[in-house]
């Protein structure tokens, strides 16, 4: 269902709305990331209720399976940018880094409307179309670090795509999550309704 939002999202603007809605397509994909690292990336019962790791866990799992080659930065920095420059401010502070004591970075997120055939594209490629830029580009340091970058939404919805196959494909990775899964085999019924989507947020275990 956040693929299929994120499909409507990528298409923006169009003539009738103003909103091209950077914000929220990049908001979602660090979220598939976050989930992806509780849900499939070392998976277990516990990973649901370990709350103090997720941070580490988004981290590894960008550094382990994102496509880092042919990237400005290596995985560790890329990681580290990605995490502490983006997904944070925007998902605690609208974007904003403290007045004072703030990282200093600017980052500018770019995203234009594709088609349909652009979005197949990215999610089917296993290479990143050059149209799509990297994934942090404009780059500019102060000694080792980055003061300002671009993070193309178009690029990240490629890797994010890559970093879940290439997750998937490591057989012990796949074994846990398999596991997991079978966790929340009673509440596959619930997630579809008459084929139109719902949406259901599971609080406890039954």
């Amino acid at each position: 269902m956040q693929f299929t939002d994120l499909r409507t999202l990528l298409e923006l603007p169009k003539e009738e709305s103003q909103g091209g809605c950077n914000l929220t397509a990049a908001v979602v994909l660090f979220n598939l990331i976050a989930g992806s690292s509780v849900c499939f990336y070392e998976a277990s019962a516990e990973a649901f209720s370990q709350r103090g790791d997720r941070g580490k866990r988004f981290l590894e799992v960008l550094k382990r399976f994102y496509p880092w080659n042919n990237e400005e930065l290596a995985s560790d920095e890329g990681a580290e940018l990605l995490y502490e420059s983006a997904r944070n401010p925007l998902g605690h502070s609208l974007g904003l880094d403290p007045p004072r004591g703030g990282s200093g970075k600017e980052i500018t997120l770019r995203k234009w409307a594709l088609s349909l055939a652009q979005i197949t594209e990215l999610e089917d490629s296993g290479e990143r179309p050059t149209w799509a830029r990297k994934t942090i580009s404009d780059i500019q340091k102060s000694g080792s670090t980055v003061t300002k970058a671009s993070i193309s939404v178009p690029a990240l919805y490629w890797g994010v795509h890559r970093m879940l196959r290439a997750l998937f494909a490591d057989a012990a990775q796949l074994q846990k999550a398999e596991a997991s899964a079978a966790d929340f085999s009673y509440l596959w019924p619930q997630y579809r309704s008459g084929g139109a989507f719902v949406t259901v947020i599971q609080r406890g275990r039954r």
